[in-house]
């Protein structure tokens, strides 16, 4: 018999910039626009809601049982991410 122990794998995700109406508010105080954001992340665009939940859909599935303890990054560098973030959030409080 298989312990609940034996059954418990953890997963994560850390999403990098994706497009959800939560990043409008740092679009309004700061007067970065899309484009210019992309231009601060390496494959040039947003992530999307999609491409976050098939990852985590495949996790959850059969085909990844033998993964656990994985944090998976979706955006082609979350360092980059964070140090966008970071000079965004600045020029809102600087304005």
């Amino acid at each position: 018999m298989v312990g609940l122990i034996d059954c418990i794998r953890v997963n994560s995700a850390s999403p990098g910039w994706i497009d959800t109406p939560f990043n409008d508010p740092i679009y309004e105080m700061t007067g970065v626009d899309e484009v210019s954001l992309g231009d601060a992340i390496p494959l040039g665009r947003q992530g999307t809601p999609s491409e976050v939940a098939y990852a985590m859909l495949f996790l959850a599935s059969k085909e990844a049982s033998y993964i656990t303890g994985l944090d998976t990054p979706r955006e082609s560098t979350r360092r980059g991410f964070l140090v966008q973030r970071q000079t965004l959030l600045k020029q809102a409080h600087t304005n």
